[in-house]
């Protein structure tokens, strides 16, 4: 099952700097290079470029500085499988860049989970100048329904190509107590209120009474 990864690294300075960009653009083009040697799935990908892996721009992936608090950074990329990213997670390569990033970034507020949709962050949406990641956590009794109020907003042309959304793959403590499941939406926008005017217009209904989470990112490269 293609799955899309988000990882959220917090900056121990608290600001995206120059050391932490650089290390940033190193690990991502190692990662791609790995990818290009190791699986051929990928390799087809990575043929036509990054963003058709649902990475960013410039052979980087997708980058975003949050908003909110600018020592978050987003990071996202495309796998067939979560053990497939597993496997990229063990690679000797990868293990090398820990290291230093353990010198820029905080560890223990590193948050990396995987949506069951290939298409959470789709071509269209990283081009956007703002996004957001609005994270809805829904009872599991309401779970069928939710996905099927969302299936007919996305058959809907005012909803493609500006939001994608998926399912969080990997549960933590207070999900498996609460017995909630976590609904990923990420949406672009020109601005943070069109943004706001999305959720209000298109998803609000749909998660009234809901835990919820919504963010916004600016694309750093």
């Amino acid at each position: 099952m293609t799955v899309t990864e988000l990882a959220h690294f917090h900056s121990k300075s608290g600001d995206l700097t120059p050391a932490l960009r650089d290390l940033i653009r190193w690990a991502v083009d190692a990662q791609d290079k790995w990818c290009a040697e190791n699986l051929s799935s990928t390799t087809q990908y990575m043929s036509d470029g990054n963003e058709a892996r649902g990475v960013g721009f410039d052979h980087v992936h997708i980058d975003f500085q949050q908003i909110e608090d600018p020592a978050v950074v987003l990071l996202t990329a495309h796998w067939e499988s979560v053990p497939q990213h597993v496997e990229w997670m063990g690679s000797d390569i990868n293990k090398q860049a820990i290291p230093p990033l353990s010198e820029q970034v905080d560890m223990s507020k590193l948050l990396i989970f995987h949506v069951d949709d290939v298409d959470a962050i789709s071509p269209e949406i990283l081009r956007a100048p703002v996004v957001s990641v609005s994270r809805y956590l829904v009872p599991k009794n309401r779970k069928q329904t939710v996905g099927q109020s969302m299936k007919e907003i996305y058959s809907r042309d005012n909803a493609r190509p500006i939001s994608k959304s998926g399912w969080r793959i990997e549960k933590d403590e207070a999900m498996e107590r609460d017995g909630v499941e976590e609904h990923v939406i990420v949406s672009g926008a020109e601005s943070i209120q069109n943004l706001k005017e999305i959720e209000a217009t298109l998803f609000k209904a749909v998660f009234s009474g809901c835990g919820q989470e919504i963010r916004h990112y600016k694309r750093i490269f």
